[in-house]
């Protein structure tokens, strides 16, 4: 029997960052992001961010704009788990990873 994968599991999203050529940290939408990230014992990840500001009764733009869904396989390698994403909803997400320095 295999290893048991101590990161499967649902966990809350407590910080959403990227991490620049610097080595620096950046927030993505604000200091307390709401959401999920889910991982199965299959390889497989989904999660769901929010920026915690996000307006509730915005236009479909505005809301657009402060949510990020992405979902792929999570290879292990060296009890290392780089996401390989497959499918990414985010405007704000893909602005700043093109942006970064």
């Amino acid at each position: 029997m295999g290893e048991t994968n101590p990161l499967v599991g649902v966990w809350r999203i407590v910080a959403f960052q990227f991490e620049g050529d610097d080595g620096k940290h950046r927030n993505i939408y604000d200091e307390h992001p709401t959401g999920f990230l889910i991982i199965t014992a299959q390889g497989r990840l989904m999660a769901l961010v929010t920026a915690g500001d996000r307006p509730r009764d915005g236009s479909a733009e505005a809301l657009l704009n402060r949510m990020t869904a992405y979902s792929g396989q999570y290879p292990m390698q060296d009890k290392k788990a780089n996401a390989l994403l497959e499918e990414l909803t985010s405007y704000a997400a893909i602005a700043d990873m093109t942006n970064m320095v």
